[in-house]
């Protein structure tokens, strides 16, 4: 536990290791571990949270699965589990307890791209042809404006540019920029594929492991959704559109604030960090992913098109992680 009496991230990802393989039945799509306080008693208590699919999409499942041919995969879930609770000083074998479960209904989790066909003409007067402000070519460009990868139906957000793994780089989902590979392709600020608005190359990308199917046998689990272009201060800036300069960058932390303006959103929302250690499945163009110590906001801040964009703590302006993903009920980012 850490200094405050609350189970570290790496306390709970020992807790929910017991039970990722939930995550491969059709109708649940999110676990954590929730620390909650006992309104009789003032006690401190846990609970392990479940987000089941509400029922019109979970019926979306099955026909898809009835339609590649695939059977239904279920699980009725249990009222009570038992978690695995570690003494600190006899790290040996773990004392097992009983806890509730708690089950939120919710709708299926997708990556927040925007999917169009690869617009391969365009006009060159941003203004004349009235043009949103978010197409309008910046040069360098901050976060929060719409990209395009050459070759790519999809778009998605500047997160930002930053000092990333020894280089100066732009960076963004791997699901907008890459779909892991495209390395070398120019991406494009506006979204308009023409040789006046090349922005930089893709240049690196971590890879992502997607299953056709939503339940495949031991699924490789990611904290990371991006991807990056080595840049340079006059092409991109180390800057968020409505938020400011970043900072330099950190890991999240669990009930901070974060600021976020995406691409299609066109506006700053702030939300809070509800979770740090969210596990989930989600649906994108190349198929079902799953992923842990998600960032799991407390509402829905963003809208397909803002995948990429940047979550920038509003305490010291520093980037904490991109946004990947959401539901109707909240938004979700991916580690850097």
């Amino acid at each position: 536990m850490n200094d405050k009496g609350m189970l570290t991230d790496e306390e709970i990802n020992d807790i929910l290791d017991q039970y990722s393989d939930w995550l491969t039945y059709d109708n649940i799509v999110g676990i954590d571990v929730e620390e909650m306080i006992d309104e009789k008693t003032g006690e401190k208590r846990l609970e392990l949270l479940v987000d089941a699919l509400e029922v019109e999409s979970f019926e979306e499942v099955l026909e898809e699965k009835a339609f590649r041919g695939e059977k239904e995969k279920t699980l009725e879930i249990p009222q009570t589990v038992e978690i695995p609770l570690y003494d600190a000083e006899e790290p040996v074998e773990p004392v097992w307890k009983e806890i509730y479960t708690r089950i939120r209904v919710v709708d299926e989790i997708v990556e927040d791209e925007l999917v169009e066909k690869e617009v391969t003409t365009g006009q060159d007067d941003a203004e004349e042809n009235g043009i949103e402000e978010a197409q309008a070519k910046k040069r360098p460009c901050p976060g929060g404006y719409m990209i395009r990868t050459h070759g790519l139906g999809g778009k998605g957000s500047v997160g930002t540019s930053i000092n990333y793994r020894g280089k100066y780089r732009l960076l963004s989902n791997n699901h907008v920029l890459t779909k892991n590979g495209n390395v070398g392709k120019w991406v494009y600020q506006p979204t308009e594929v023409m040789k006046e608005n090349r922005l930089v190359k893709v240049t690196g990308f971590d890879s992502i492991i997607y299953y056709s199917t939503n339940n495949p046998g031991n699924p490789t689990y990611h904290d990371k959704d991006v991807a990056w272009c080595d840049s340079s201060t006059d092409i991109s800036s180390q800057e968020v559109r409505g938020i400011g300069k970043i900072k330099g960058r950190r890991s999240p932390r669990k009930g901070e604030t974060i600021y976020v303006y995406g691409g299609k959103s066109e506006k700053k929302y702030s939300a809070k960090v509800v979770s740090t250690t969210y596990r989930y499945r989600s649906k994108g163009t190349l198929g079902y992913s799953f992923w842990r110590n998600g960032l799991k906001l407390d509402r829905l801040v963003t809208q397909p098109g803002d995948s990429g964009s940047a979550y920038v703590a509003s305490s010291d302006s520093k980037l904490v992680g991109l946004h990947r993903s959401g539901n109707r009920k909240h938004s979700t980012g991916g580690r850097l």
